[in-house]
């Protein structure tokens, strides 16, 4: 038996009028577990490191084009507006057309992009980071969608697997985007062509879904629309939910940016910075995995939610305080802490909804806020240099925004449901 299966098939909307909501087990999906996992880590890794691999390169880009900090870090917040502009559209266009069509849509417009950033001028370079930001924010709203819809029982390790694949991503880009430069003797915007690869390795991998998809005359295979029921956007819990993700975002983008030149700043030397970064996503890694699994077999998520902020409200005060002294302890930290909040905020919206289509609107509210404030972290870290030519006014940025997460996340890991 599919795990989804055990999905109610009606819901009550209002006073006493019942509606029908079709689940999982009206599109039961021809793809087998073991292969949806490969899946959803191939599509996972596409959608960081479009935006992450600029990071090492950063500083290439600004001698290249003559950018100031401010205009650099404009560079990695306009996919980030893509994600503010569209995610409230995924659900309605992959209700249309069909999560997984248009997730190897998404695919393709990753691909697009990233071969535009290739092409020599500013405009090429800004338009690749805005369409690589089109095809990541479909993947963000609607793989999580279709984990809930087709295989509910497995939220957990699938959702583990897909928060895994987006610290793996950035590492590998973090990582090899230098020392692949260095060793091919490209440019900056051959080092970014290079991640193309892996959307074309998602398209391959994901043919499947294309193929086993059915789609039933009564529309079961898309997500649903509810007659009569309550926005997501008038729910306290909702808000929580977002207030969470959102900090999580803005922390994550904004290191991922500016970490390595922050560390350079301070003294290190640029591979050793790039390195530093590329540890902090790898020790997201198991954190994300565990935390994933955890909170889906428990009620509530309170204490995961609280001790990934905590921990990367440590790292932070480390990079603040002594950036070179404890370089490997900071990024430990840091990365144990996105980890732990990465697995708890992208399960959030799994936990707190029932079925793929209140998943779907609820993932939607959180990535549309949360990207509108992470949109303006790297812009707001290039600012902020300019304006006292050093590092620490974001700091302090970044902490506050971490203690104001902490009341949200004790609110959205309550045992509890948004009313769809």
């Amino acid at each position: 038996m599919n795990p989804a299966e055990t999905a109610p098939s009606t819901a009550t909307h209002g006073a006493g009028t019942e509606a029908k909501v079709p689940t999982a087990a009206a599109h039961r999906s021809l793809v087998p577990l073991w292969f949806a996992a490969i899946a959803v880590v191939v599509v996972g890794l596409n959608l960081r490191p479009p935006i992450t691999a600029v990071a090492p390169l950063i500083g290439q880009i600004q001698d290249s084009l003559g950018f100031s900090s401010a205009i650099a870090g404009l560079v990695t917040s306009t996919p980030l507006l893509s994600f503010v502009l569209l995610s409230s559209q995924a659900p309605r266009i992959g209700r249309r057309f069909g999560i997984e069509r248009t997730i190897s849509a998404a695919l393709v417009v990753i691909l697009a992009g990233t071969g535009l950033r290739m092409l020599p001028g500013t405009g090429f370079l800004f338009a690749g980071m805005a369409l690589v930001g089109v095809g990541i924010t479909f993947g963000n709203v609607l793989l999580p969608a279709l984990i809930k819809r087709d295989y509910a029982g497995r939220t957990g390790i699938l959702t583990g697997l897909y928060t895994t694949a987006l610290f793996t991503g950035p590492a590998a880009a973090a990582g090899l985007t230098l020392p692949l430069q260095r060793a091919l003797g490209l440019d900056w915007s051959g080092a970014l062509a290079l991640w193309g690869i892996l959307p074309i390795i998602g398209l391959v991998v994901w043919m499947p879904f294309l193929r086993g998809s059915k789609q039933p005359a009564t529309g079961a295979g898309h997500l649903q629309t509810h007659d009569g029921g309550v926005s997501v956007w008038r729910q306290p819990l909702a808000w929580a939910v977002t207030l969470y993700f959102a900090v999580l975002s803005l922390v994550f983008y904004t290191a991922n940016a500016w970490l390595p030149v922050i560390l350079m700043d301070a003294g290190l030397p640029a591979a050793e910075a790039g390195n530093a970064l590329s540890i902090a996503n790898l020790a997201a890694i198991i954190p994300a995995l565990i935390s994933s699994i955890a909170v889906a077999r428990h009620h509530s998520q309170i204490g995961g939610a609280v001790a990934g902020t905590l921990l990367t409200v440590a790292g932070i005060i480390g990079v603040l305080s002594a950036p070179t002294g404890l370089t490997l302890l900071w990024m430990l930290l840091l990365g144990v802490g996105f980890g732990i909040m990465t697995g708890v905020g992208f399960s959030l919206p799994l936990l707190r909804a029932r079925g793929g289509s209140a998943t779907a609107e609820l993932g939607a509210m959180s990535q549309t806020i949360g990207y509108s404030m992470s949109a303006s972290g790297p812009l707001l870290a290039g600012v902020l240099h300019d304006l006292t030519g050093s590092w620490t006014a974001l700091l302090w940025v970044l902490l506050v925004a971490l203690i104001v997460q902490l009341p949200a996340g004790m609110v959205a890991g309550r045992s509890g449901y948004v009313r769809h």
